[in-house]
């Protein structure tokens, strides 16, 4: 830990907030991602112009809640627009099999084609640096400056009478074509 980095009991906690009372980003590109319900995926691509890519971070078993933990970054060329971190119960893997075999295929291109998918409400919090969920979504993903603040949703997905969970951290990019 540097001089600069928060101590522990300075960060705060995250603080989610449903989607239509939660403070929104100043961009208007991400206040639109961040209110998709649809598959975020496919916006990604349409927005890419073609530059779309998906880097499988790695998936990893939680030892503690027997889920995998999936984790992506979603790209526009080279630039990080969205880190998704999805936690997929044992239970839910056993009754959804294919979840388990995505590889680097997106989990939006198959998950909203299926029947009997539903995703609750979206919540959304304003990361800050020393926060897990920031840290793990910067990662390696930014070279540079570290943002003072990333924005985030998380909802859960039904698949029939299971579930997983995703949470979704939008770089300061996101949205913006590096073609435009």
């Amino acid at each position: 830990m540097t001089l600069a980095d928060p101590k522990p009991e300075q960060v705060p906690e995250i603080r989610w907030s449903p989607a239509g009372s939660a403070p929104t980003p100043a961009s208007s590109s991400l206040r639109e991602l961040i209110g998709i319900t649809g598959s975020l995926t496919r916006q990604l691509r349409q927005r890419c112009n073609g530059a779309f890519r998906l880097d499988l971070l790695g998936e990893r078993r939680r030892a503690e809640s027997q889920a995998l933990v999936r984790e992506v970054l979603m790209c526009c060329g080279d630039t990080p627009w969205v880190f998704a971190q999805t936690v997929i119960p044992e239970t839910t893997l056993s009754a959804n099999g294919w979840l388990a075999e995505l590889g680097e295929r997106p989990l939006g291109d198959t998950l909203f084609d299926r029947p009997n998918v539903s995703r609750s409400g979206l919540y959304v919090a304003q990361l800050v640096p020393g926060q897990r969920l920031y840290e793990r979504a910067l990662g390696d993903a930014l070279t540079g400056e570290r943002p003072d603040e990333l924005w985030a949703r998380r909802s859960v997905i039904r698949i029939v009478d299971a579930e997983l969970s995703i949470n979704e951290v939008f770089f300061p990019a996101a949205g913006r074509c590096p073609k435009d």
